[in-house]
């Protein structure tokens, strides 16, 4: 498939794929008569980016979950062990968010109050 249709498909421009291609997330591209061009492969590699991005997920930590594949023996662990690592992150910025939310809540209350 021609970028263009990859990006209606997805829902997402030509520029963040080629971006993608720049910092090396995206790696199956392959170039007929000089339009890129996105096989079976490119396609599910973009799937995941996707469904990471959906999550927050930086593309570093991206790139890393998707190089993976290609630079480690135990995948399977190493991804394990990415996602808990993002996982731990984000619990810490919940429970960041929960207390701005309770300390927001008793200034609010201040406010009425006064």
């Amino acid at each position: 498939m021609k970028i263009s249709d990859i990006a209606k498909h997805y829902n997402i421009s030509s520029a963040a794929l080629r971006y993608y291609e720049k910092i090396g997330l995206m790696p199956c591209i392959y170039r007929k008569n000089g339009v890129r061009e996105y096989g079976y492969e490119g396609c599910r590699q973009l799937e995941t980016i996707l469904l990471l991005k959906k999550m927050n997920m930086p593309l570093s930590y991206i790139k890393e979950y998707i190089w993976s594949a290609k630079t480690e023996s135990d995948v399977k662990s190493k991804r394990k062990s990415l996602l808990i690592r993002y996982k731990n992150e984000l619990d810490m910025r919940i429970s960041e968010l929960q207390a701005g939310s309770e300390r927001l809540n008793k200034l609010i209350t201040t406010l009425e109050s006064t």
